[in-house]
């Protein structure tokens, strides 16, 4: 079982169907299922390095009862979100096209997927959103990474499935810097 990266603006009832598939391939033993538990669960995690598995066999992942919210929790990790609730308010935030978290998302996904245009487009509408600043409650520390659109560009180190390089780097670099880009803005 993998976790393909949903669209940023899909349901939550999307969310929750891979929560669901997630549980089901667990129970059933699946592998992959299992790795994934050891890796994004927390309680399946070193609490002094919260980040590292523990180093624990299979049989043991294998033999802890799990339900819905442990598969909600662990699908919220694999799009690094600290927990489900923190991913229900982003999918609120991000269904609702005049919010700043949707504005600044879909800039985030032209500025990784290469789309020059749609930023272009993105960055008339919306002056600001070269400034602005990530406001996705992770499981890391700091929880709010705060990053830019440029720091995505240079892969924000934090949301893995994320970190992208598009072929047109150097373009979407140089749209956001003569746009008015911080070019050693910190995140965090």
């Amino acid at each position: 079982m993998e976790v393909n990266p949903l669209p940023f603006r899909s349901g939550l009832e999307e969310y929750q169907k891979q929560a669901d598939r997630l549980l089901e391939a667990f129970r059933a033993g699946d592998r992959q299922a299992v790795q994934i538990l050891r890796t994004k669960h927390p309680r399946f995690l070193d609490e002094r390095i919260p980040w590292l598995p523990k180093r624990l066999p299979d049989s043991e992942i294998r033999g802890t009862p799990l339900d819905t919210a442990d598969a909600q929790l662990t699908l919220a990790r694999c799009y690094d979100f600290q927990g489900w609730p923190a991913l229900q308010e982003y999918v609120q935030a991000v269904a609702r096209d005049e919010s700043p978290v949707c504005q600044f998302e879909a800039a985030v996904e032209a500025v990784i997927n290469g789309d020059l245009r749609g930023l272009e487009s993105a960055l008339r509408a919306h002056p600001e959103l070269v400034r602005a600043r990530s406001t996705r409650v992770t499981c890391f520390d700091p929880p709010v990474h705060g990053a830019t659109l440029l720091h995505y560009l240079g892969a924000n180190g934090v949301e893995g499935y994320r970190q992208k390089t598009p072929q047109n780097a150097v373009e979407i670099a140089t749209l956001l810097l003569e746009a008015g880009a911080e070019v050693d803005a910190l995140a965090g």
